[in-house]
């Protein structure tokens, strides 16, 4: 597992922060009506701008800059045509490279007339992504990782999708160790410790409904069986002796997130 410096860490971080950037430039309502390939042209423009180059773009064929996942998918939803609309949920993952290092991060944003579930959803991802980020340290196993974020969407009336999970990050976009978000996702390397100067995504899924997903054909697009709406955050975090640092939020601890995303 990759143990990375203090400079290596800020470069890590430059590339977070551009993503969060970006992320925070986004109204939703100006999106009403327009299409998600539109989004995902623009923000292909700002990676640009910014000197970092789309990750995703021709990752194993994606044909994106960015995932944008609207309602009941899950992840991966490849960019269409199809206008944005009031009531919509939708969550940007956007991977970035700049000078040699990765950044991966994700965000879900609600058009205005969302339905109360879909709040319900949204909100529910981020208090599962919040009690993780509370708990990652060095130390700390994978199981216990798992075992917060199941407990954490219990609480919340919501459950983990279970076949996403996390991943170290940093030269590469996918590093060891993976992060899984269920217990019984953690069973090989659930004993797993993390050592400080590890650097790991959180992205734990969410619905409300059945935490049962198909994926299409293009094996990109998943979906909830149930059509339930789904949410997820996905930041990236350094491992510390005494608790973790948010990369792309200034070097927030993981202990300060806010009870509500901080912006969206």
């Amino acid at each position: 597992m990759a143990i990375y410096s203090a400079l290596q860490i800020r470069r890590i971080a430059q590339n977070a922060e551009a993503l969060f950037s970006i992320f925070r430039r986004i109204r939703p309502t100006d999106w009403i009506d327009r299409a998600a390939t539109d989004l995902d042209a623009w923000v292909g423009r700002e990676l640009s701008r910014l000197g970092v180059s789309p990750s995703m773009a021709g990752y194993n064929g994606y044909p994106a800059n960015s995932c944008i996942s609207a309602n009941d998918v899950v992840v991966h939803g490849i960019p269409t045509t199809r206008p944005f609309a009031r009531g919509d949920i939708f969550t940007l993952d956007i991977a970035g490279q700049g000078g040699g290092w990765m950044a991966d991060s994700a965000w879900t944003f609600a058009m205005p007339g969302a339905s109360e579930r879909a709040v319900r959803t949204i909100q529910a991802a981020w208090t599962v992504l919040r009690a993780v980020a509370g708990i990652v340290r060095s130390g700390i196993s994978v199981r216990e990782i798992a075992e917060c974020a199941e407990e954490a969407a219990g609480r919340a009336g919501a459950s983990v999708v279970p076949q996403f999970a996390g991943h170290g990050i940093g030269r590469e976009l996918h590093e060891a160790p993976q992060i899984p978000f269920v217990t019984n996702g953690a069973s090989g390397r659930g004993g797993y410790r993390l050592d400080a100067g590890e650097v790991i995504s959180i992205e734990p899924v969410i619905t409300l409904g059945v935490p049962v997903v198909a994926c299409g054909e293009d094996g990109w697009d998943c979906r909830t069986d149930d059509r339930s709406p789904a949410a997820h955050f996905e930041i990236t975090v350094v491992a510390e002796n005494d608790g973790c640092r948010v990369l792309g939020l200034g070097g927030m601890r993981g202990t300060d997130l806010p009870a509500r995303p901080v912006f969206g």
